[in-house]
């Protein structure tokens, strides 16, 4: 065998147990398959390469197929996990198929083994061209039809598909790597070593439902890991092989002095190791590489989970005010409406009852606004388009907001479609908007800027007002805060921008005001910004 291949056979059926266990603790009887049969593929090439059991292991090489037929299942498993139902290419019939065919070359592999291969695995046999082309198709299959069901996977789901299909690759074409490279006379590990890199993201999958985006795989806690498993290892391979003697001695006695002494070499080098780790630490993960940056980090996200509980009970109680409200309201509001017919033509009652009404008014706006804060809707998604609905939702502020004067909105850049909800985002760019003319209420100008930045679609709008606050600044978007009078067109109840903030966060982006004042229109400035991702059909 080539040098290193019995350590990594000797890895992945370890991993491969442990994994196995793992999956099957978690309900993934799919994943848990295909690993467990990592790990009989990897015994079964270990126990064939040592002539003393090599009769033994040449019957158990073809129970490899079950790596293919696990990764099916596997598949299977993921694209029903996410809510998506049964593809045709993971069907009753190509399961059934699958398993026929693993059964037919486990079989024969068990009571003649070399018609498929000889030589402990090493040597083709004379029906080789066969076993090794069903195999391929076998290990194919699935991995082309998770490809195909990638583009109509929810975005939340998508990764796991993306990390199963990588290590499936990385599993099966490097066990069919490992096999050419014996039988081109070429012995490598570096089939092998493929195939612990697969079982490495399959460790990935079995362990956690929230995995990282692939395409910023090595983000931040995972960058530490990294960096502090390469300096280890580096230490230690100079300890074992570039000390004089050390991995002789080990090998040779194996006994309590020579751990002592690998002991005492890894303990002196642990400062050394932990300074690097914190300075490489530093710059991947400025503010919080070392261990008081951690803990500083952790003390922030406890902050953060606190905060997070303070605003689900007020928005809780919120929700039961608006409730308690909006009933005597609507009784109010029909007792003012019997006393108009009773008051004929007292002119003095009439615009008493006019002033009642109006604050009924208000108030019912405002236990609205306190449901919306509290109890908010679900999303439904759809492909929105976004000048569409920044057109939509000015229209809908000239109409439901009546203010004197010229008003002017001018819309540049473009942005691609976001999935979202149609009508929680209107109502965010009506908040956005009204805000914005209610800052200059003789009349203004509001300018939209649409771009698109990497996965994010970005909307900036501005108004020619005179800009926030400074001491409301940092705490604009706090409930129950604001700038606004308590009379006029539109009164301040200091929920609209926590409510549109709610809603902006609810779609994955974030809305946050750019400036408070001066370059532009020289009013205000909010942008938000809201993840691209696939079109959905029809809409805006």
């Amino acid at each position: 065998m080539a040098p290193g291949s019995t350590a990594n056979l000797v890895v992945i059926g370890v991993l491969g147990v442990i994994l196995a266990a793992r999956a099957l603790s978690r309900g993934h009887r799919g994943l848990g398959g295909l690993c467990f049969a990592m790990a009989v593929w990897a015994s079964s090439l270990a126990v064939a390469a040592d002539p003393r059991s090599r009769w033994v292991g040449e019957r158990m090489l073809m129970l490899g197929f079950a790596v293919p037929i696990g990764l099916l299942e596997a598949a299977r498993e993921a694209v029903l996990a996410a809510g998506l139902p049964a593809p045709r290419w993971a069907g009753p019939l190509p399961r059934r198929l699958g398993w026929v065919v693993g059964a037919f070359f486990a079989g024969t592999g068990l009571g003649w083994p070399h018609l498929w291969l000889m030589e402990g695995g090493q040597a083709p046999g004379p029906y080789f061209a066969l076993m090794f082309g069903a195999a391929g198709l076998l290990s194919s299959a699935p991995l082309l039809g998770v490809l195909s069901t990638l583009r109509h996977t929810p975005p939340e789901a998508r990764e796991r598909l993306r990390y199963l299909f990588l290590a499936g690759s990385a599993c099966t074409y490097g066990g069919g790597l490992n096999v050419l490279a014996f039988l081109t006379g070429a012995p490598s590990a570096a089939g092998l070593n493929l195939a612990v890199l697969g079982l490495g993201l399959l460790a990935w999958v079995v362990h956690t439902d929230r995995l990282p985006a692939f395409g910023r795989f090595v983000e931040a806690s995972m960058r530490y890991s990294l960096a502090a498993a390469a300096l280890t290892t580096a230490y230690l391979f100079a300890v074992l092989v570039l000390w004089p003697g050390t991995a002789e001695r080990l090998n040779e006695e194996a006994s309590w002095s020579s751990v002592l002494q690998l002991f005492l070499l890894v303990l002196v080098g642990q400062p050394v190791l932990g300074a690097a780790r914190a300075a490489i630490a530093a710059r991947l993960l400025p503010g919080q590489g070392d261990l008081e940056g951690m803990a500083r980090a952790l003390a922030h996200s406890e902050a953060q989970l606190d905060h997070h509980k303070h605003l689900a009970e007020l928005g809780a109680l919120s929700g039961a005010v608006a409730h308690e409200l909006r009933n005597p309201l609507g009784v109010m509001r029909a007792s003012a409406r019997v006393l108009r017919l009773r008051i004929g033509e007292d002119t003095v009652a009439d615009a008493a009852l006019s002033e009642i009404e109006a604050q009924i008014d208000r108030a019912a706006g405002f236990a609205d606004e306190l449901l919306d804060y509290g109890r908010p809707a679900g999303l439904v998604r759809r492909s929105v388009r976004l000048d569409d609905t920044l057109a939509l939702a000015w229209s809908e502020s000239l109409r439901a907001l009546p203010l004197p004067g010229e008003w002017s909105l001018s819309v540049s850049g473009e942005a691609p479609p976001v999935s979202g909800d149609l009508g929680q985002l209107l109502r965010l760019f009506v908040i956005l908007i009204e805000n914005a003319r209610l800052a200059q209420p003789e009349g203004g100008a509001v300018r939209v800027r649409l771009r698109a930045d990497a996965d994010w679609a970005r909307i900036e709008l501005e108004d020619d007002g005179a800009g926030v606050p400074p001491a409301l600044a940092d705490r604009l978007f706090e409930a129950f805060v604001t700038g606004r009078p308590r009379s006029g067109p539109r009164p301040g109840t200091g929920l609209g921008l926590a409510i549109a903030q709610g809603i902006a966060a609810r779609h994955g982006g974030e809305l946050r005001l750019l400036r408070a004042g001066g370059p532009g229109l020289g009013g205000a400035c909010f942008t938000v910004a809201l993840p691209i991702r696939e079109a959905l059909p029809a809409g805006l």
